[in-house]
């Protein structure tokens, strides 16, 4: 599905006026990146390996929930090039003997970007702390360095009986929303707006949101304007991320709703070794917006991470 954007370079609804699969991927590659990149250090700053795991997630290895598509391997022919010899070592040194003036006048250029706050940005850090453990499922609550407006919460499960294909396909991504009422009760439904072919290696998708009222009516009809985007990696592991966006196709609440916010949230699912298992690390970064105690987002969110598990299981047993 695309949807119609009014531009006023474009004339008579052209192409640039509209909304392809093929926009969507290239106008947002710089925030599927950066969500990636979020959500692998928010889900890998505490990660415990699985036992057998041979090749746990690395948080050094950026490309590799796109090795897939070649990026990994390019790099690391590139890193490989960069350590050969002791002789390029050598070079490198003399190099730097002797061009030592020129390297002190680059450093001043660098210092001068350090005073726009870039370089000298202080990196995000999580104070995480076990909030339930329970069922199976460890929960944890996070505030980060760069935001006091609400909390990270992250589960940790296993999902017996499935592959992480399972869960994706027939679980996160399924289009039949009382399937995903099982694991989350307040499913309102999806108002997709456009989206690149669920087949294809990093599938994306611009939607809203639509989540009911829950914790006994204390929380009204929230919605989400989000981009969503999938990949896997070398060794199995599917990486989902969904998060708010600015597009004019999503803005507006709908009537009736609530507009929350969401910082790139999402998915690792990994297979377990030898065993027909899957581990889920789920992490939940939303503002629920309007007046709402902290209590009450205690109340909404933890719950139905947990019930993710529970339900998942459910939905991936049945036969399709």
């Amino acid at each position: 599905m695309a949807a119609v954007h009014e531009d006023e370079d474009s004339e008579g609804g052209g192409e640039e006026g509209v909304l392809t699969p093929e926009g969507l991927a290239d106008d947002y590659s710089d925030v599927m990146d950066d969500s990636f990149a979020v959500l692998k250090r928010d889900i890998l700053g505490d990660y415990e390996p699985l036992p057998g795991d041979e090749h746990p997630p690395s948080l050094d290895d950026p490309a590799e929930a796109r090795a897939d598509d070649g990026e990994g391997e390019g790099e690391g022919e590139a890193e490989g090039k960069e350590g050969e010899g002791d002789a390029e070592g050598e070079g490198e040194g003399k190099e730097g003997e002797e061009g030592g003036d020129e390297e002190g006048d680059e450093g001043d250029g660098d210092g001068e970007e350090g005073d726009d706050g870039e370089s000298a940005a202080a990196p995000v850090t999580t104070q995480w702390e076990e909030f339930s453990n329970k069922g199976g499922v460890c929960v944890k609550k996070g505030w980060k360095s760069d935001n006091e407006v609400a909390p990270i919460f992250k589960a940790v499960g296993i999902i017996p009986n499935c592959t992480p294909e399972d869960v994706l396909h027939k679980v996160i991504l399924n289009p039949d929303d009382a399937a995903v009422k099982v694991w989350n009760p307040t499913h309102g439904g999806n108002v997709v707006i456009c989206e690149t072919d669920r087949d294809d290696l990093r599938h994306v998708r611009l939607f809203i949101n639509k989540q009911d009222g829950g914790v006994g009516g204390l929380v009204s009809p929230r919605d989400f304007g989000q981009l969503s985007a999938w990949e896997k990696d070398s060794n199995g592991r599917i990486w989902y991320f969904s998060t708010s966006v600015d597009d004019d196709s999503v803005n507006e609440p709908l009537p009736g709703y609530t507009r929350g916010t969401l910082w790139p949230s999402g998915f690792m699912l990994e297979p377990v070794p030898n065993a027909n298992a899957t581990r889920v690390h789920y992490t939940m970064h939303a503002d629920l917006a309007g007046s709402l105690p902290r209590f009450i987002i205690d109340l909404a969110i933890p719950p139905q991470m947990c019930n993710f598990f529970e339900g998942a299981a459910l939905v991936v047993s049945k036969k399709s």
